[in-house]
């Protein structure tokens, strides 16, 4: 388990991409709490933003979070192909909620 672990460590950090945060939450979060709580994480990011900012600006976060979500999160990862059926209908729940949601919190 320890070389495993260690193992993903260092495939993560030899990785050359600009995205360190999100590496770091990728070896924090995903192994402890799994990719569907993740989607939590992102809507109450959605949900906050939109009390602090316009429609227009909640609208494009609830875009952007569902798409990073599918690309970085969802299996495969660093595609935006959705292999199971589950994760198509959460894909496509959490995009109409984080929508709606923004909206309903949103400023007029």
């Amino acid at each position: 388990m320890e070389d495993s672990r260690a193992s993903n460590i260092n495939e993560i950090l030899d990785r050359d991409r600009g995205g360190r945060c999100h590496d770091v939450a990728e070896l924090l979060l995903d192994p402890i709490i799994g990719y569907h709580a993740i989607a939590f994480i992102f809507l109450l990011v959605v949900v906050m933003l939109a009390s602090f900012i316009g429609r227009g600006p909640t609208l494009i976060a609830a875009t952007t979070s569902a798409l990073l979500w599918d690309f970085f999160f969802q299996l495969p990862r660093y595609s935006f192909r959705i292999e199971s059926l589950d994760d198509q209908i959460l894909f496509g729940m959490y995009f109409v909620v984080a929508l709606v949601l923004g909206q309903l919190t949103a400023k007029n």
